[in-house]
């Protein structure tokens, strides 16, 4: 038996989308009723009941507080394909476990296919899938705090953890902080983490770094990190220095992988008060080729087979330059402009492959702020990108958003895309040019102080994969 579907073809996406509409707006007039109906009926129940909960939550020994979402994404197109999803997001804080001293915090997601099993392999396949399953779950954070566990000015965050420090890295262990007078040290390690897979979930990863303030304006640092993932080992070893001039601010990191000099960073931003100016310039070159590394420093390594050749990796990163400036200027309250211009280079022009690309990069946005009517925004972006082999890219849109009340936000956008779709992994090799005009319109509400809606529509109109549409419906409640 044929698996049944909620969207059909035709006239039903149109009936099925308005009978959300119309659920949405009744929720919507009922909430928006009961404060009027606590307001005017003393005994009501919503008293009642809301007396119950703040007696509950002030009777607990600690501090709870969080936010619970959950979105709809149902996208279709004219090929009778069809995708929908089902989100759940829950973040939770408790504080004061133990007074003034140890605190919780926890971040997840369940997704849910609506229509079905999703194994990756459709037409909307993305990275939210639920591939073999209905149901998907996702715990992004974990952990406890603890202040001062040893001596003061301490902090030792024990569970399932981001660290910054310094890359990005996803674990499961301990980090212990401290602060002593000018200096702060860090030491961490754990099982590397995953939200896509268990295999590396017994990797271990480990370091230490410490800052020092040298004068009010002026820290250097040190970082140490080492990661061992069965046949890949990384050393990696980190300087940086940072100094702020008024209104100018500086910073510049290099780094050591595996005994050889890595990558070279410099970073500065200008302020400008007065002038509601400010400017930007970075420079950023890979000095070492990167290929068989751990995903902590190249994500490329062919792990399901997807490139059907003998190598094991999917691109190699070959060194490279790149230089970004950006320039921002306000003018009073009514206006604001951003241009920047972006170039990367390789040192080897004859080592450019789909990962690892030269290009110059061109983008401009004007803002206008209380736009012809009081509380309009519009935006115009601009984006062009310069590639080599032919395959420029360039982006117009033009974004306006109005707060129609207090709480209801209005906001609608056309965006013109040109680029082209590229690939040459394992057996599949095609190169097409594609234009996308894309419309999409947005509602958002807020019901209650604590409570948002939310309702976005999107249709988008490929010229060789025809027309896409997409709704997304949403609700978050603060507790």
């Amino acid at each position: 038996m044929a698996t049944q579907k909620l969207f059909f073809v035709g006239p039903h996406r149109i009936i099925l989308a308005f009978r959300i509409a119309v659920s949405l707006l009744f929720i919507a007039i009922i909430f928006h009723a009961l404060p009027i109906r606590a307001q005017t009926e003393n005994d009501s129940w919503v008293d009642h009941a809301e007396s119950v909960v703040d007696e509950r939550v002030e009777a607990l020994p600690f501090e709870v507080s969080g936010r619970y979402r959950i979105d709809y994404l149902g996208r279709w197109n004219g090929n009778d394909e069809d995708d929908q999803q089902l989100f759940q997001y829950l973040k939770i804080k408790v504080d004061d476990i133990v007074k003034d001293k140890v605190s919780l915090r926890f971040s997840g997601r369940l997704s849910a296919e609506l229509n079905g099993n999703d194994d990756g392999d459709d037409f909307f396949a993305d990275i939210y899938d639920t591939f073999d399953h209905s149901l998907n779950g996702r715990i992004y954070y974990l952990y406890l705090d603890v202040k001062d566990p040893l001596v003061k000015d301490s902090k030792l965050r024990v569970g399932r953890q981001y660290s910054y420090e310094p890359q990005s890295l996803y674990f499961t262990g301990a980090k212990y902080e401290q602060e002593i007078r000018k200096a702060r040290f860090y030491v961490q390690g754990g099982f590397n983490g995953s939200n896509y897979s268990s295999e590396g979930e017994d990797d271990l990863i480990g370091g230490v770094g410490v800052d020092y303030h040298v004068l009010p304006y002026t820290h250097v640092g040190y970082d140490y990190l080492r990661v061992d993932d069965d046949d890949l080992d990384d050393d990696y070893h980190n300087f940086d220095v940072a100094h702020r001039f008024g209104g100018l601010k500086t910073y510049a990191r290099v780094s050591i992988l595996n005994g050889d000099a890595d990558d070279l960073n410099l970073y500065g931003t200008y302020y400008h008060i007065p002038l509601d100016l400010s400017l930007t310039a970075r420079y950023y070159t890979l000095l070492t080729q990167r290929d068989k590394n751990t995903n902590e420093f190249a994500a490329l390594i062919d792990v399901d087979g997807f490139d059907l050749d003998d190598d094991d990796t999917l691109a190699v990163y070959s060194p490279f330059h790149l230089i970004n400036l950006t320039a921002y200027r306000g003018y009073g309250d009514r206006f604001g402009t951003s241009i920047g211009f972006e170039t990367r280079w390789m040192d080897d022009s004859d080592e450019e492959n789909d990962l690892n690309r030269e290009y110059d990069r061109y983008f401009i946005s004007v803002e206008a702020w209380n736009f012809i009517w009081s509380g309009l925004t519009a935006t115009v972006t601009f984006e062009f990108w310069d590639a080599d082999g032919s395959e420029d890219s360039l982006s117009v849109g033009i974004d306006a958003q109005k707060d129609v009340t207090d709480r209801l936000t209005a906001a609608a956008g056309f965006y013109f895309s040109r680029y082209r779709l590229r690939t040459a992994f394992g057996s599949t090799s095609f190169s097409e040019d594609i234009e996308t005009p894309e419309l999409y319109g947005s509602l958002k509400y807020k019901l209650r102080e604590d409570i948002a809606l939310a309702a976005r529509y999107q249709v988008e109109d490929e010229s060789d994969f025809g027309t896409t549409h997409e709704l997304y419906l949403s609700c978050a409640v603060d507790f």
